[in-house]
């Protein structure tokens, strides 16, 4: 890949401060020695998508569409647990029994996959939702990724679970 022309990349950022050289440099470093004493500013760091846009979610999902970016949604381990429930047709109180049943093991296998999928969620805290070691969950994730690629069914289920996590309220916690 080539490196851009520094030269180039120089004068066009110093002339959005002056045409003459000189006081564009200075105007410059005046304008980001004035910023570093300004602190902390909250709309910096809020918004959606680790508040790297500023623009409500449509905006941002536009955004992301254009960079042909996977959107994420932020939910809590409470919504992807309703979500799991709701497409297995199993109880809450299922997915932390002992064993290796089905349905309730591949939904935590699928909540194991889909964790590690989203930058705001852990196997680790998930474990301990669930009472499970870190190491079968991620095992688990793993042969579900596997199983994705030929199977039409999971597929589906997938995208129902993230399509209702995507339906829910954003948490912004």
């Amino acid at each position: 890949m080539q490196q851009p022309n520094r030269t180039l990349l120089t004068k066009m950022v110093l002339s959005q401060f002056d045409r003459n050289e000189n006081i564009a440099r200075q105007s410059y470093i005046d304008f980001f020695q004035a910023q570093r004493d300004e602190g902390y500013r909250k709309e910096f760091h809020t918004g959606v998508y680790e508040s790297r846009i500023l623009g409500d979610d449509h905006f941002s999902e536009q955004v992301f569409l254009l960079a042909e970016e996977q959107w994420r949604y932020r939910w809590s381990y409470d919504q992807l647990i309703t979500s799991l429930c709701s497409v297995y047709k199993i109880e809450n109180s299922t997915l932390i029994e002992p064993g290796k049943r089905q349905p309730a093991a591949q939904a935590r296998a699928v909540a194991s996959f889909l964790v590690q999928e989203n930058n705001y969620t852990s196997l680790t805290d998930l474990g301990k939702i669930f009472g499970r070691d870190l190491t079968a969950l991620s095992k688990s994730a793993g042969r579900i990724r596997d199983r994705l690629k030929r199977d039409a069914e999971l597929q589906g289920k997938i995208k129902r679970i993230k399509m209702l996590l995507g339906r829910m309220p954003k948490c912004q916690a």
